[in-house]
């Protein structure tokens, strides 16, 4: 006969097997905001009204490809805030808005100098050849792209529509003819008002 004061052994396992699964539920719930709170994005914010080109901009020497690198975001202000990245990681996706379809690649950039004339440009990774529909809308691309602090993602393009352009201050230095990884520090030949609609987004 069993006492007010005796515990089964079936209920002593049941009691431990409820606590292991609630501590590793709290685990599984302490885990997920540390891991929400690593994604990193630079580039344009792709918000508010971004006025994409309404025809794509060809590279300067006509019909050949050429690199196009971000300087800095000012016009339109809300575009973005720093087109380098601010720490060492993996870019995960490109995203971008453009009003026209077109293909890209993006390119991993070290730049010396962010203003013309005396802008140097060297590629230290490509991506995957990226082919956007041009909505008007965001476009969410795949990638796995090693990157530096302070290095810049660049697009490889013959035609290139996620952009918005005005005269003004020099938001891009381009390379033409293309540089390719390997290829030694350039100068960069041609500067535009043209702002990148890209954005980078790293996640550890």
């Amino acid at each position: 006969m069993r006492g007010r004061g005796q515990t089964t052994h079936a209920h002593r396992d049941a009691l431990a097997f409820l606590a292991l699964v609630i501590a590793l539920a709290l685990g599984v719930l302490t885990a997920i905001p540390a891991s929400g709170m690593a994604t990193t994005r630079f580039g344009a914010k792709l918000s508010g009204d971004l006025d994409p080109v309404e025809v794509e901009e060809q590279c300067p020497d006509d019909g050949g490809l050429c690199t196009r690198v971000p300087l800095r975001y000012e016009h339109p202000t809300h575009a973005g805030s720093s087109p380098y990245a601010p720490r060492d990681g993996v870019i995960d996706k490109i995203r971008l808005v453009s009003s026209t379809e077109g293909v890209l690649v993006p390119q991993v950039v070290k730049v010396k100098g962010n203003f013309a004339p005396i802008t140097e440009v060297k590629v230290k990774a490509e991506g995957p050849e990226l082919e956007y529909d041009g909505t008007g809308l965001v476009e969410s691309f795949n990638v796995d792209l090693p990157i530096k602090e302070g290095q810049r993602i660049a697009m490889r393009t013959q035609f290139a529509g996620a952009l918005h352009c005005e005269p003004g201050i020099d938001n891009e230095a381009i390379v033409d003819p293309v540089l390719f990884l390997g290829d030694p520090f350039t100068d960069a030949n041609y500067y535009t008002g043209c702002t990148h609609l890209l954005q980078a987004v790293m996640e550890d």
